[in-house]
């Protein structure tokens, strides 16, 4: 062999070893790199699950004792700033892991170019995953929103008090219900209705929609939100029970949720309510039952 080939064999070989040595020490500090950056990620978690804890005491010993607007009000407010805490312990957490495979990124530069080329390589690969991540939570949480449907409808008599006697029925109120089937809390809720008795062939009439607001509030996930009731006099009553008359009604409630807390949706529904007489054996007070026929119901965005 000769002293020119020796020479390249040499050189290649310390070549080689420098790129191994490089490789080895680059691959070991983006292994550190990545240790770090696992451990930002176990310490925010472990922070916001401790934030969550005390969340979740404080609202169980300074909320549920409340009166009920006061209560959500509380709830409300104890919950917005756990969600500030989560988001300030996820912006930490970015910031962290930016500025770290920021340092690596020079320390890959300061080795060589060819590494330095694999570190921007190596973090621009993080940040799209991190991106993709990112909107992928996004996607997930859009498809958790709020979603508010028709439950069902409520009645209860209306009894003025009689000094002489037991109470006087004057009427039956009905109440329309709607649920939230969501999986999170909607907001700015309120519910609107309107209804008049009419014949049983009779179409149903046209409504007015009126921004009245006989409910704003919270509506977290599987509770119930109740209209103004429906209060209807004994004797229109009775023509409803004997089925010689119908309760036209029209029902909407409108709220938003937390991912886009300025767009507005709306639940409606219309149709007829029929009154059954359930229960009147041996001489006792009737009982009665609601039954809808519905002639129209939508979820739309307002």
């Amino acid at each position: 062999m000769s002293g020119s080939d020796t020479g390249k064999l040499v050189k290649a070989v310390g070549f080689t070893a420098a790129f191994a040595i490089a490789a080895f020490s680059s691959g070991a500090t983006i292994q550190w790199g990545l240790g770090e950056q696992a451990k930002y990620e176990r310490r925010a978690e472990q922070n916001s699950a401790k934030e969550a804890k005390y969340t979740a005491d404080y609202i169980r010993q300074r909320c549920v004792p409340l009166p009920d607007f006061d209560e959500i009000d509380c709830t409300a407010k104890a919950r917005s700033e756990y969600k500030a805490y989560e988001h300030d312990q996820t912006d930490l957490v970015a910031q962290k892991t930016s500025a770290l495979w920021a340092l690596l990124v020079g320390c890959a530069t300061v080795i060589g170019i060819p590494l330095s080329g694999l570190g921007i390589l190596l973090v621009y690969t993080t940040f799209k995953e991190t991106q993709r991540s990112a909107d992928s939570a996004v996607q997930s949480n859009r498809s958790a929103r709020a979603w508010i449907v028709p439950k069902n409808f409520e009645i209860e008599p209306i009894l003025s008090r009689n000094i002489a006697g037991p109470p006087i029925l004057e009427g039956y109120q009905i109440f329309t219900t709607f649920e939230n089937v969501g999986s999170t809390p909607a907001i700015k809720v309120w519910v609107y209705r309107d209804f008049e008795i009419i014949e049983i062939e009779e179409s149903l009439p046209t409504f007015q929609f009126k921004k009245e607001r006989d409910r704003s509030k919270i509506v977290d996930q599987a509770q119930t939100v109740w209209s103004m009731p429906m209060q209807i006099r004994i004797n229109d009553f009775l023509q409803l029970a004997s089925n010689q008359k119908t309760l036209a009604i029209y029902a909407v409630v409108e709220y938003s949720d937390l991912f886009e807390p300025d767009e507005i949706r709306a639940t409606e529904l219309c149709g007829h309510i029929f009154i059954d007489t359930i229960g009147n054996a041996n001489g006792a007070p009737a009982t009665y039952g609601v039954r809808f026929r519905a002639m129209g119901e939508q979820n739309r965005r307002s």
